[in-house]
């Protein structure tokens, strides 16, 4: 079964927040505003949220994949 992660839920009283990236980051999170058809904010916040879940289901020893035809690839996180 796969999560609802990214179900709309009423709007939360929200924090602005300044963020800096480097030009090629910002022209991918452009890329990525334009391929989702959302604000930047959305596409950041999404990112949080799927980060957040991976994060808490590697702590209880779940392993993540990608599949691409028979080629299986296992995701590593930064730092392991």
């Amino acid at each position: 079964m796969i999560p609802q992660i990214f179900k709309k839920k009423s709007q939360p009283q929200m924090t602005k927040v300044e963020l800096s990236f480097s030009e090629s980051a910002n022209a991918r999170l452009k890329a990525l505003q334009k391929e989702c058809n959302a604000t930047k904010a959305e596409v950041i916040r999404n990112a949080l949220q799927l980060y957040e879940y991976m994060i808490q289901e590697k702590k209880k020893g779940t392993e993540f994949f990608v599949k691409n035809g028979k080629v299986i690839e296992s995701i590593q996180f930064i730092g392991e």
